[in-house]
């Protein structure tokens, strides 16, 4: 039933546990969509900023400070709603995520 949820093979899952790690759900479908038209949104924005660098017509500074905003946001989101989240010594999840290698979740 957890599995399911989570996305993550059942070994996955016991992997997680045994790490301290609590699994998250599975984001729901639109968060996939959201971050492609986020990225999509980013590759305009590198697009532009190739162009607007070789004619310099724009203020380059505040162009690049936005397009790490962009960036920066695009990997908060996806920690906030991918990453597992550390126990506590009561087995209780932590507020922050833990990144952890072979978290790879199933395509569905």
């Amino acid at each position: 039933m957890y599995t399911k949820k989570s996305g993550l093979s059942q070994e996955a899952y016991i992997r997680h546990l045994i790490n301290g790690l609590i699994p998250t759900d599975m984001p729901p479908p639109d968060y996939f969509t959201m971050m492609r038209e986020l990225r999509a949104i980013g590759t305009s924005l590198n697009q532009v900023a190739k162009k607007a660098h070789i004619l310099n017509v724009m203020d380059v500074k505040r162009y690049d400070t936005a397009v790490a905003a962009l960036n920066k946001a695009i990997v908060d989101i996806t920690n906030a709603v991918m990453l597992p989240r550390k126990m506590d010594a009561a087995n209780r999840p932590r507020a922050e995520p833990q990144a952890e290698p072979n978290t790879e979740r199933k395509n569905e």
